[in-house]
């Protein structure tokens, strides 16, 4: 008959051994992820400058069928843009590797808007912004707190009906900053509130919402950037009436 206690401390060495070899696996896929993702970007960027040659008509005047083809391709370019992005923003993080720096939240803010006003335009969405007069300084990492504000209004946008309105507003509560998006958008049903910024949760239903990029990463993101910076995120939804997402982050010192 085996000693129990030798049993135990095979089967600890065997679990430990398993653990170990996982984490290298998880290691080199990751390094992969990303190596991957850089590789991408520069043939990327010759395809939407490419694109961009073309809707500029320095190549010959286009047809109205031949624009909306080349308008279809560099939405779509533009899309696995963000993906790549996404991918080498959340193995950032997961390696610890962010540089934090005092960030004016109010200008950040500002900023990830008007990168979006061409797409706000173009489905004539109301936009009611609601920022204070005033400097709002954080401590963070500006590109992932701009990711988090990007993400969140561009999903208004998305699943927002032309014509309805979108409100964004930011204010000082406290010690903290909140930033809040609300849409009159599809909603989510409450099943799915709080598996809603898991990695690769889709919320499935007529209407698919999807997590940010279409593979359930962009509100995952955002999530591991909040909590990276010691601050939450969480959403309050009613199906077929709207959404309304918030974050909050600490205010670096201050009144």
């Amino acid at each position: 008959m085996k000693d129990p206690k030798f049993e135990i401390e095979r089967l600890k060495s065997l679990v430990s051994q398993y653990k170990e070899e996982l984490e290298n696996l998880s290691k080199e896929r990751n390094e992969y992820l990303v190596v991957s993702a850089h590789q991408m970007k520069s043939p990327l960027l010759t395809i939407i400058f490419s694109i961009n040659t073309l809707l500029g008509e320095y190549a010959g005047k286009l047809n109205a069928k031949q624009l909306l083809i080349i308008s279809s391709i560099k939405r779509s370019a533009e899309t696995l843009q963000r993906l790549i992005a996404d991918i080498i923003e959340l193995e950032k993080l997961r390696s610890g590797k962010v540089e934090l720096e005092d960030i004016d939240f109010v200008k950040t803010s500002l900023s990830a808007i008007e990168e979006l006003r061409e797409k706000i335009h173009e489905k004539d969405i109301k936009f009611d912004v609601n920022l204070p007069n005033m400097m709002l300084v954080i401590k963070g990492h500006k590109l992932g707190i701009k990711h988090v504000i990007y993400n969140l209004v561009e999903n208004a946008v998305k699943y927002s009906s032309p014509g309805t309105p979108i409100t964004l507003g930011v204010e000082r509560q406290g010690d903290q900053v909140v930033f809040s998006v609300a849409d009159e958008g599809m909603g989510v049903p409450e099943e799915h509130l709080e598996r809603i910024f898991e990695r690769f949760y889709r919320v499935d239903g007529e209407e698919p919402r999807l997590a940010g990029t279409g593979l359930g990463l962009g509100l995952a993101i955002a999530k591991r950037i909040v909590e990276a910076h010691g601050g939450r995120i969480w959403v309050e939804a009613t199906p077929k009436v709207g959404s309304r997402f918030y974050f909050s982050l600490p205010v670096d010192g201050g009144p």
